[in-house]
């Protein structure tokens, strides 16, 4: 089990091949000009040559009132490459964008991002962004003989009066940008090993790994998120 405490960082440790196990763009929008229903069988017609496989998903939406944020059920029209490792998702008023492993770099990310919002922009029309979120869920293995120091460089510290470390463990920080409007968050947990998901989409951590998820906002913040993708990810293409 990896250590915590009371140790100094070992030397960075840097993957051959991305540790990401899920990226995913989502787009929502205010409104569309076309009926909802309309949607999905408007889109499949422009990406079938791509995304082949078709399901109906029941997600998770977020809807932002004046004072609240609530969670809501959606139905999902969730399309997939014959290799099952892209996805598309259309909601109501929203267009999700899902690479799994193997992660290519972030430069093919990107162009499949504009490739699939130019379809949903021809079909849906929508108009007026409410929120545009870039999430990345990654599985890091710690080295037996490694501290959290040696993969991350943002954590906590374990008090060294404490007996052992926390297991399982959970952190959450927050970084705002362009007066608050857009948000960086970092979460580091630890959890059992969790069964595969219905939709295919990741698995748990098992005691030895560790789960980051890195979730933003990068709409003007673009050239930033690419500038410093190379220092997390390895070179882009």
């Amino acid at each position: 089990m990896a250590t915590m405490a009371g140790k100094a960082r070992v030397g960075r440790i840097r993957y051959e091949n991305p540790p990401v196990i899920e990226a995913v763009c989502e787009f929502r929008f205010a409104q569309i000009g076309v009926q909802p229903a309309l949607v999905p069988i408007l889109y499949y017609d422009r990406i079938k040559a791509e995304y082949t496989e078709i399901e109906i998903r029941q997600g998770v939406g977020i809807q932002t009132g004046t004072e609240e944020v609530t969670m809501t059920t959606e139905d999902r029209t969730v399309f997939r490459n014959p290799s099952a490792n892209r996805l598309v998702q259309i909601g109501p008023r929203m267009l999700a964008v899902n690479q799994l492993r193997p992660y290519p770099d972030y430069v093919t990310f990107r162009r499949e991002i504009g490739a699939r919002f130019s379809d949903y922009q021809a079909v849906a029309h929508p108009k007026g962004l409410t929120r545009l979120g870039l999430r990345y869920i990654n599985r890091l293995t710690v080295p037996a003989d490694q501290t959290l120091g040696a993969l991350l460089q943002v954590g906590f510290q374990v008090p060294q009066a404490l007996a052992s470390n926390p297991d399982p463990y959970f952190l959450r920080l927050e970084f705002a940008y362009e007066s608050d409007r857009d948000r960086l968050i970092l979460i580091v947990a630890k959890a059992p090993d969790q069964p595969e998901s219905p939709g295919g989409m990741f698995k748990g951590p098992t005691d030895e790994e560790l789960w980051l998820s890195l979730i933003g906002v990068f709409d003007s913040r673009d050239p930033y998120f690419a500038e410093h993708h190379d220092g997390i990810y390895g070179p882009q293409s």
